[in-house]
């Protein structure tokens, strides 16, 4: 069965691929393991994100984006495991893994596609989806700091790109609470208390070193690039503080990032107003 849909899925244009799909499950063949099909290839997409192999996820992603255009298949919950998954795992992890491959963005923005279309037609997926990100967040804050890994590090930089993709709303329901706590865990490995290279000659040990460093800096730089001006949002709606000092004393080592991300972006804001009521003024001086 899985080698016919390939067959239907990896050739011809998109209006074939869904017309081949649509045979194949209403065929007496496949009937009955629909269910079962589409929890294999979540599983697939899954386990070829995580071992990086990209031919074979190629072929997967074709056949996700074939299934969710299918007019047969009903969106039960095998269906949303294959969104979530793909939402999660190609948009996130695997992307933060291969940090300079940006031809892999192609699957961040279908399925994003995708999800927005179903959720426009269905709130109810929405909250699966939020309450899936939301349990693998707490999974992620509750396991123990210093066991952080490049797995870890991808995995949260996929939670937070998750929730950033739904609005400063949910960063301010689900991510902004728990900011203390993430900034504690990050910390570690932000004051080299989790390792260092190695100075004995160890090619493999210092190349997942390096490795580590590599996706650690893709989620401060994240961190710092979409979520240091909603957090400042957030503060200012909560009452709290905005200074140097107070982002040192909530998020550590972390605040000096966050605050210096929000100083940036004041200063850009200040110039920005600069320019325009200049441009304002020239208009007003050649206006009479």
């Amino acid at each position: 069965l899985y080698r016919d849909i390939c067959v239907a899925c990896i050739g011809g244009d998109e209006g074939s691929r869904r017309e081949a799909m649509d045979l194949i499950v209403k065929s007496a063949k496949s009937k009955h393991h629909n269910k079962q099909l589409l929890a294999f290839i979540s599983e697939g997409v899954r386990l070829n994100v995580l071992q990086a192999r990209m031919g074979s996820l190629l072929n997967l992603m074709r056949i996700v984006k074939t299934l969710v255009n299918s007019t047969i298949i009903p969106p039960d919950y095998h269906l949303y495991d294959i969104i979530l998954t793909c939402i999660t795992c190609c948009a996130c992890e695997y992307d933060c893994k291969n940090v300079f491959n940006e031809d892999l963005h192609w699957q961040a923005n279908y399925k994003k596609a995708h999800f927005y279309r179903y959720e426009s037609q269905c709130k109810y997926l929405t909250d699966f989806i939020l309450d899936e990100i939301y349990q693998s967040f707490k999974a992620w804050l509750d396991c123990p700091a210093e066991q952080i890994s490049v797995s870890r590090l991808a995995g949260i930089y996929g939670i937070l790109f998750c929730f950033k993709q739904f609005g400063f709303k949910r960063l301010k329901q689900f991510v902004f609470p728990n900011m203390v706590k993430l900034c504690e865990h990050l910390n570690i490995v932000l004051e080299g208390k989790s390792f260092s290279l190695s100075k004995s000659w160890d090619p493999l040990a210092n190349l997942n070193k390096i490795k580590f460093y590599t996706v650690f800096d893709k989620v401060l730089y994240y961190m710092m690039k979409a979520l240091a001006v909603p957090l400042m949002k957030y503060r200012h709606t909560c009452l709290k503080p905005v200074t140097k000092e107070a982002y040192n004393e909530d998020y550590g080592s972390m605040g000096n990032l966050l605050y210096m991300n929000y100083v940036e972006y004041e200063t850009k804001r200040e110039r920005q107003n600069v320019i325009e009521n200049a441009l304002k003024s020239l208009s007003l001086r050649d206006y009479y």
